[in-house]
């Protein structure tokens, strides 16, 4: 009955299909020994190709060695191939979690071994007691509705057979079936959160309040993780349309942001931030409501570490999530323009000559010189250099349009567009110089006074 009961869960989640090559995460413990025992039973019924699966993370010194012995010895028995990565001694980094640092790692072996072994999946071990114990490790740290609802039975390549099989059962099951196994004597110790959760909160829990309440979070999970299917279904959606992904970071535009529902932006920090490799689980609450405030707070600028090596950057209307701290970005240069006279840009290489003339009978005389009806021109008008989000309507667009993908278009290098002069009029974008006009002052039929604005290099000569 066990591992029928197994084989319905690996149906419902839909975790397997038959032929598939299949990595087993065996630690050695108790509930990767008697996962590896089902799946061996299944083994035939479902033509899996098997492989046991071990990281030495090269802590516990000759208990590590003795538990890396015991999986390929078990492997060898049952003739599977085996995986094994062994960590150099002393490998943590300083300022990191232990228990961050060794998922981070068994992540990167699981994902290097799906790759050079053309795997369709990787089994792990965790069953209902785990998801229970998960459930309160980030409640009571502070987590999302993502990292309370708990561990997935599927997030492909991994699954999860054991999910809603209790930890009684499991033991159960290698007791009556003589599954050998080895035990972890730091899981007794009472130094990691996990533990005491394990070890202290959680039979206080069934003894004082609820004895089943393993089966009751298991089917809070359940609740949770179906109410998150549908967020992340609108998440998706909004992510493709907003988000912008580049090489250095996840881009979102203010504007649009704001239209978006806290529960939705949310999702949106943790989809960009997954972007980067982050783990979305352990990305805690308070840092999505970073990114909230963010959008909805009015300091233009912004820089806030989030954790992990990321960081969530605010430069006016544009907020950017990346993964290495960015440079304090000098304030654009902003000078008001000289009419009649000549005005210097600085650090660009250009200036701008202006004029104020008859209307002349052609205005084509090409991107470098731009003719705005004079009269209604606000007045002071500033030249300035590119900032985050700004936009432009295009000469005979009704829109606006980014000056990011205008530059797209004209294929202007990333490091020519903060060096472009811009032309502005109480605010709004006139000209960006030598590449597009704006359809606002334009020049009309009645129009009798034009100002003519000229893009030159530094030295005076025509560009």
């Amino acid at each position: 009955m066990f591992v029928e009961r197994i084989e319905k869960t690996i149906e419902k989640y839909g975790m397997l299909s038959k032929g598939m090559r299949v990595g087993v995460g065996v630690s050695g413990g108790v509930d990767s020994m008697v996962l590896l025992r089902v799946l061996l039973e299944l083994k035939e019924k479902w033509a899996l190709k098997l492989f046991v699966c071990h990281l030495n993370h090269n802590l516990r010194g000759e208990e590590s060695l003795r538990d890396a012995r015991f999986v390929e010895d078990v492997a060898g028995r049952y003739g599977l191939d085996f995986l094994l990565k062994t960590l150099p001694a002393g490998s943590k980094p300083h300022g990191v979690s232990l228990q961050s640092w060794a998922r981070q790692e068994r992540l990167k072996f699981f994902e290097e071994a799906v790759r050079k072994h053309s795997l369709d999946r990787v089994a792990l071990g965790h069953n209902m007691d785990d998801n229970a114990e998960t459930m309160l490790m980030r409640f009571v740290m502070g987590t999302s509705l993502e990292g309370l609802k708990g561990i997935e039975p599927v997030r492909e390549p991994f699954i999860r057979p054991l999910i809603e099989t209790r930890r009684e059962e499991i033991e159960k099951y290698a007791e009556t079936h003589s599954v050998e196994y080895v035990e972890d004597s730091t899981n007794r110790s009472t130094k990691y959160l996990r533990n005491r959760i394990r070890l202290e909160l959680l039979p206080y829990l069934k003894e004082r309040y609820n004895p089943s309440v393993v089966e009751t979070l298991s089917r809070l999970s359940a609740v949770l993780r179906r109410d998150a299917r549908y967020l992340e279904s609108r998440a998706t959606e909004l992510f493709g349309k907003l988000a912008e992904v580049e090489e250095d970071g996840v881009s979102f535009e203010r504007e649009e942001l704001l239209k978006v529902d806290d529960a939705l932006l949310t999702r949106l920090f943790m989809r960009a931030t997954e972007v980067f490799g982050a783990c979305r689980e352990l990305m805690e609450s308070a840092q999505a409501e970073q990114f909230i405030e963010a959008i909805r707070g009015r300091r233009p600028n912004l820089l806030i570490p989030l954790g992990g090596g990321l960081y969530l950057k605010r430069v006016y209307d544009r907020l950017t999530i990346t993964r290495r701290k960015p440079h304090e970005e000098p304030e654009p240069s902003e000078v008001p323009l000289s009419v009649p006279g000549i005005t210097p840009l600085e650090g660009t290489g250009y200036l701008l000559k202006a004029e104020v003339v008859d209307r002349p009978r052609r205005l084509d005389e090409g991107g470098f010189v731009a003719y705005f009806d004079y009269e209604s021109l606000p007045q002071p008008l500033v030249v300035r250099t590119f900032r985050a989000g700004d936009r432009i309507q295009p000469l005979g667009m009704k829109g606006t349009k980014k000056l990011k993908d205008l530059f797209i278009d004209e294929k202007v290098p990333l490091e020519e567009r903060r060096k472009i002069p811009l032309l502005v009029a109480d605010g709004r974008i006139i000209w960006v110089a030598g590449i597009r006009q704006s359809e606002l002052f334009r020049v009309g039929k009645h129009t009798k006074r034009v100002l003519r604005v000229e893009l030159l290099k530094e030295n005076g000569n025509k560009t």
